[in-house]
């Protein structure tokens, strides 16, 4: 069957690993949490693509067009409210905004990801 889904976002999960805090010399932390991505239909998200080709965008500047929420990101132990200024905090981790671009590519072709 297929089934055409019209909401306007959904959530995929994001793995990443970034160095440990405090005294653990070498040591990385993974990381992993869900992002609730923009659903763009072909149009757009070709659109999306060949901006980022022309202007050469960088992750960080990619993350803030295709991410609407996030669940399971933390800070001391209580959950971090989705915001411009704590994506901004969270995308001052080494390798975070990588991880976000590289799942939402990944969620627009499953299959790829597998062979």
């Amino acid at each position: 069957m297929f089934k055409i889904d019209k909401t306007p976002a959904y959530w995929w999960p994001v793995k990443f690993q970034a160095p440990a805090d405090g005294d653990q010399a070498g040591a990385l932390v993974e990381h992993e949490f869900e992002v609730q991505f923009v659903r763009l239909g072909v149009e757009a998200f070709d659109a999306l693509n060949d901006e980022i080709m022309r202007k050469q965008l960088k992750d960080r500047a990619i993350v803030p067009r295709i991410a609407r929420d996030w669940r399971k990101v933390e800070d001391g132990g209580a959950s971090l409210p989705f915001t411009p200024q704590n994506l901004g905090h969270a995308l001052d981790v080494p390798g975070a905004a990588a991880a976000i671009v590289k799942a939402f590519w990944d969620s627009r072709s499953p299959a790829a990801e597998k062979n």
